[in-house]
């Protein structure tokens, strides 16, 4: 057998091999947003977690043409590799210091989080967003009440009411502390 080839003996006789077009076969496959992304990280950084994805033909339909699931769990080995061989990619950045924040690493957090603001020119809220939060944990309020503040403008920007909305939280969150 040569790589790819399937055992024939591993087929019941009732299989039919999929013969899928490239647009079918695309739309069998789930590439998850930047936003679907961010959740996943920011929830697999203490502990694994696990991802279920169910297929439907269309947003109309309940019928359910695949599934699957997998367990995510993020890594800071994994963003430092990043950072090392990209250090002015500005979602590397954000991600490590997610992640060192996630950790309880809220020095180092608060570097990379402050170079993904900037490599990013200040358009990533939610860079932005990690950065007030880690500051709040460090007891810079009024950093972090300047950049959330930063962060809700930009999220509007974009149409990112979630993000916004989350940062408006973490602002009335230090309301109570000042």
């Amino acid at each position: 057998m040569q790589i790819g080839e399937c055992d024939p003996r591993c087929i019941a006789p009732t299989n039919k091999l999929p013969s899928l077009t490239p647009e079918q076969a695309q739309a069998h496959t789930w590439i998850p947003d930047s936003i679907t992304w961010a959740s996943i990280k920011e929830h697999s950084v203490s502990s694994p977690v696990k991802i279920v994805i169910i297929g439907y033909p269309d947003s109309n339909s309940q019928e359910i043409l695949s599934s699957g699931q997998v367990s995510i769990q993020t890594s800071c080995d994994s963003f430092k590799k990043i950072v090392d061989s990209r250090p002015d990619n500005a979602e590397a950045h954000r991600n490590l210091g997610h992640a060192m924040a996630e950790r309880g690493d809220l020095q180092h957090a608060s570097k990379h989080l402050e170079l993904a603001v900037r490599f990013s020119y200040e358009k990533d809220p939610l860079a932005m967003y990690l950065l007030g939060r880690v500051y709040a944990d460090l007891g810079k309020f009024k950093r972090a009440v300047e950049i959330d503040l930063k962060a809700i403008f930009i999220a509007n920007q974009m149409n990112n009411q979630v993000l916004a909305d989350a940062i408006r939280g973490h602002l009335h969150q230090l309301s109570q502390y000042q």
